[in-house]
């Protein structure tokens, strides 16, 4: 599946006009994205085409291969649950469902399972890699898969039902770096949608730093202390992925191995020199 959305991301890729070079004096696509991942400017977001499917390129492999682990954290849990209904908040290029597909495709217990997965995104910029997934899924008979464009905690209410799983892959360190403000609101309103169902996973993965409020992690404990607080039994696992170039932060356990599970064909490698070290932190709560 990573390997017909990377092959479609590169052939748009080339084909794409940059729509940035007026704004940012720049032709890079990887200067783009290292202005939204590090720079200061909080209102900068992927907003050209031809930049998300480099974004897709560069990171998918390895965003994908945490989001293996994570799922393979509950693997048991999985095989247990009459059902499974997955939600992910911010979803961009869903590489979550790349790595449950993965999963599932790889775990003998689990080639059968049925799933549902409904991916939440504002942006609109994902829609056609989205629209690319959902063709090379095809008619599976296992999954029912779709994509929106509207807000998460909104389309539940009026649905009526709950997912039993939550991902959050890179969601949380956007919202903060884009609305620091409200970011706690946020965090709030990610628990109050936890506790809709009685048997939920909530599976968090994100950038490693937690040194204070402006960093990602540092919120990690807050979930825990705030379920903690309101009387919920829970069971949760702090994981994290070393860093071979930098210095890591511990945070739990350790993975022990940070390399990514896919192969990467050579001219992918060769034309966008791939992530191919993961290097996240992830919380998985179990209620």
């Amino acid at each position: 599946m990573i390997d017909q959305l990377i092959e479609y991301c590169d052939s748009a890729f080339k084909d794409e006009k940059c729509l940035k070079k007026q704004a940012l004096q720049s032709n890079d696509c990887g200067a783009c994205l290292r202005k939204i991942h590090y720079g200061n400017i909080s209102n900068l977001n992927y907003d050209c085409k031809k930049m998300v499917y480099m974004y897709v390129c560069k990171n998918a492999y390895r965003y994908a291969t945490e989001m293996c682990r994570i799922f393979y954290a509950i693997r048991e849990w999985l095989y247990n649950q009459r059902e499974i209904s997955i939600c992910s908040i911010g979803c961009g290029p869903a590489t979550e469902l790349i790595a449950f597909e993965t999963l599932r495709s790889r775990i003998t217990s689990l080639h059968n399972i049925k799933y549902t997965f409904e991916g939440f995104d504002i942006n609109t910029i994902w829609n056609d890699i989205q629209k690319q997934l959902l063709l090379i899924l095809g008619s599976n008979d296992n999954a029912s898969v779709s994509f929106h464009n509207e807000n998460v905690f909104a389309y539940y209410n009026n649905a009526g039902h709950y997912p039993n799983i939550i991902v959050l892959n890179y969601c949380l360190s956007d919202a903060l770096r884009n609305d620091f403000e409200n970011f706690e609101t946020f965090v709030d309103q990610i628990i109050e949608f936890f506790l809709q169902r009685p048997n939920c996973c909530l599976l968090i993965n994100d950038i490693n730093l937690g040194r204070n409020n402006k960093e990602v992690r540092y919120y990690f404990n807050i979930i825990i202390r705030k379920l903690q607080s309101l009387g919920i039994k829970i069971d949760f696992r702090k994981m994290y992925f070393n860093d071979s170039i930098k210095n890591s932060y511990s945070y739990g356990q350790m993975w022990k191995s940070s390399k990514v599970v896919f192969d990467i064909p050579q001219h992918i490698e060769r034309d966008y020199s791939p992530n191919t070290e993961c290097h996240s932190a992830q919380l998985l709560i179990i209620k």
